[in-house]
């Protein structure tokens, strides 16, 4: 496995990690531990480029890319899905 990609996600103290796996994995940064909240995982490509995007007045918004942009957003530090 390959990490192709990570970013930190201030406002909710999590710390998503791409891999040559076809998955994101989520780690929770809020306590003296780096836990793994969750994992998304079953894509259909390897996602190669990360970015987070955070403002309070407007929709947060996760993008990942792979071989086509996929844009996930987030409400109350969680992830929707399906995509928009």
């Amino acid at each position: 496995m390959w990490v192709t990609d990570a970013i930190y996600m201030p406002n909710c103290h999590k710390i998503v990690i791409a891999s040559t796996r076809r998955d994101l994995r989520f780690y929770d940064m809020a306590g003296n531990q780096m836990l793994e909240d969750y994992h998304l995982y079953g894509l259909n490509n390897v996602p190669h480029s990360l970015a987070y995007h955070y403002n309070e007045k407007v929709r947060t918004a996760f993008i990942f890319i792979c071989n086509t942009p996929c844009i996930y957003t987030t409400d109350h530090q969680k992830i929707v899905w399906p995509p928009l």
